[in-house]
């Protein structure tokens, strides 16, 4: 009989989860009412930004930009990321630093924990080491415990089968599993809603 899955935090030997990073779960004040929300921490990875200035995928991206703008969730991104859009046009570069995301915007760092999970992703062959950026932004995500991470590549990020697999390292290392998905219309839409409710 296999031995069940265990519960997180747990003791084994290569645990490396470490605890919720400072300024997670961040409350909002909405319509002045007195209720508190958790305003949603979105990792989003170089190709949602990007996607902004991109036919194909502007209407989603920028969607979430304004999300962002009204204070509906707070954008998370990571140093990786601002380094990917170094070599980027100015105007993609500009997205994260309109003045409308101040304080919309958090950065989470590449730790030694979120490294070590990185490589734990290549060792057991989800990704190969070409896409060592691609492990570590789910690493930094998984790490930072953000709500969602959204990313427009499918092949190595939003793949349901590769996903699958993320997660089940996630939780044998002591990390709850991440939500990751493209950053549709209907996705950011739904989250919305449920934010109303």
């Amino acid at each position: 009989m296999p031995n069940p899955a265990p519960t997180w935090p747990h003791s084994s030997p290569d645990h490396i989860a470490e605890p919720a990073p400072k300024g997670a779960g961040l409350y909002v004040v909405r319509g002045g009412l007195s209720a508190r929300q958790p305003r949603r921490r979105v990792y989003v990875d170089t190709s949602v930004i990007g996607g902004c200035l991109e036919d194909r995928f502007r209407g989603a991206s920028q969607a979430l930009i304004d999300a962002a703008k009204r204070g509906a969730v707070t954008l998370v991104v990571s140093d990786l990321v601002r380094d990917e859009l170094k070599p980027a046009p100015q105007a993609v570069q500009n997205i994260l630093k309109e003045r409308s995301l101040s304080g919309r915007l958090e950065t989470a760092p590449l730790t030694a924990a979120a490294r070590r999970l990185a490589d734990a992703y290549i060792k057991k062959g989800v990704l190969t080491e070409k896409s060592l950026n691609d492990a570590r932004h789910i690493a930094i995500a998984t790490v930072a415990r953000v709500d969602a991470l959204l990313s427009w590549n499918q092949r190595h990020m939003t793949d349901p089968r590769r996903v699958l697999r993320y997660n089940a390292i996630n939780r044998r290392l002591g990390y709850p599993a991440v939500s990751i998905h493209k950053p549709t219309e209907e996705a950011l839409s739904h989250e919305e809603s449920e934010e109303r409710v």
